[in-house]
């Protein structure tokens, strides 16, 4: 409920107005983060590699309001050890996985530039995924899993955008994150804060209009 409350502004803000101007942003760059383990628990230990991120985003201006829609793909890369005598568990998860992710955002704009967007801008919304693939590799004894494809969670981001190529191109940096539902469970997934998603994804941004 909470996450459907935060998208009224957003339903208020499109209703009834004309859209102005549509520009697009290109973005590519990495990204860090996985599913959460919990790392108060001795027998998990876990390690993160970087992986990659690649996104297509309109931003719609409508009325001198801006909001950014899109879709991004992203990878992961980490892998878990367990050892637990008393549940006789003694080996290592790698978890590889890609997902798909369709962020909608209200972008509050600052230092607006002469195409009404702001040279940096402060973005809150909300972000829906989809695992697409998954390649889980177990080595040793290791416990069960579950895995749910699909996570929604709220969406926090700052973009800059100082340097005009031309009339039509600007280049800029982004750095995006969310913490979304739960998408992975095991035996010792005990707690509402692990086993969820969460990731940093930050790169640079081509935009054009």
């Amino acid at each position: 409920m909470k996450y459907i409350c935060l998208t009224i502004p957003v339903i208020f803000l499109l209703a009834g107005c004309a859209v102005t101007k549509t520009s697009y942003h290109i973005q590519a760059g990495g990204s860090w983060g996985g599913i959460i383990e919990d790392t108060k628990m001795d027998a998990v230990t876990g390690a993160t590699k970087m992986g990659v991120n690649l996104g297509v985003h309109p931003a719609v201006n409508i009325n001198r309001r801006l909001v950014e829609t899109g879709l991004d793909f992203l990878t992961y890369n980490q892998s878990w050890m367990y050892f637990d005598a008393g549940e006789n568990y003694d080996g290592k998860r790698d978890l590889k996985f890609g997902e798909l992710r369709f962020p909608l955002t209200y972008n509050f704009q600052l230092f607006r530039d002469s195409n009404d967007e702001g040279q940096l801008q402060i973005k809150l919304g909300l972000s829906a995924g989809y695992i697409l693939y998954h390649k889980f590799t177990d080595s040793g004894t290791v416990p069960d899993y579950t895995l749910d494809n699909f996570s929604i969670g709220p969406a926090f981001g700052l973009s800059t955008i100082p340097i005009k190529l031309n009339d039509k191109l600007q280049l800029g940096l982004y750095l995006d994150f969310v913490r979304v539902s739960k998408v992975y469970k095991d035996l010792y997934i005990t707690t509402d804060n692990v086993g969820n998603l969460s990731n940093i994804k930050f790169g640079a941004v081509l935009r054009i209009h």
